[in-house]
């Protein structure tokens, strides 16, 4: 179980998964960024308001975050191993 953690916890495996997650965040905003998501606000004197944004914007980030996140971890177990002692 311990040498598993260690194999997993590897820079070279927290380096891939962020290249892994940054591939996957670009062709998902290649793909879609034509898309929108529309949002049509009704107020009570029957005006309307209509606004919109892209549709995976969020996700995007969410995934660039996470790459950047994992980035991190490899630079900081690649300076220091005693990072992973504990499980941790």
């Amino acid at each position: 179980m311990e040498k598993a953690f260690v194999e997993m916890a590897a820079p070279e495996y927290w380096y891939t998964y962020a290249h892994e997650l940054a591939d996957t965040a670009d062709q998902i905003y290649r793909t879609s960024k034509k898309q929108f998501v529309v949002y049509l606000h009704q107020y009570d004197d029957g005006s309307t308001k209509t606004e919109r944004r892209p549709l995976v914007s969020r996700p995007v980030l969410l995934m660039y975050g996470l790459c950047f996140e994992n980035m991190i971890k490899a630079l900081l177990i690649s300076e220091d191993p005693t990072l992973l002692q504990g499980g941790k």
